[in-house]
C-alpha cells in the first residue's frame, strides 16, 4: 500500500518515526506491503 503525506509543517525526526510506525501497523492489519512517501499530494480531488 502507498502511502503519500503532505505535512502542513515540517515533522520532527520523532513525528517521522511513529508515522513510519503507523503505516506499517495499517499495513500489517491489511496484508499489504507499506511505501511511505513524504512530499506533495498531485493527485486526487485533495491535489
Amino acid at each position: 500500500m502507498h502511502v503519500t503525506v503532505e505535512p502542513l509543517e515540517p515533522l520532527t525526526a520523532a513525528r517521522l518515526t511513529a508515522l513510519d510506525e503507523q503505516v506499517e501497523r495499517l499495513c500489517h492489519l491489511l496484508g499489504a506491503t507499506p511505501a511511505l512517501t513524504i512530499g506533495a499530494v498531485t493527485v486526487g480531488p485533495h491535489a
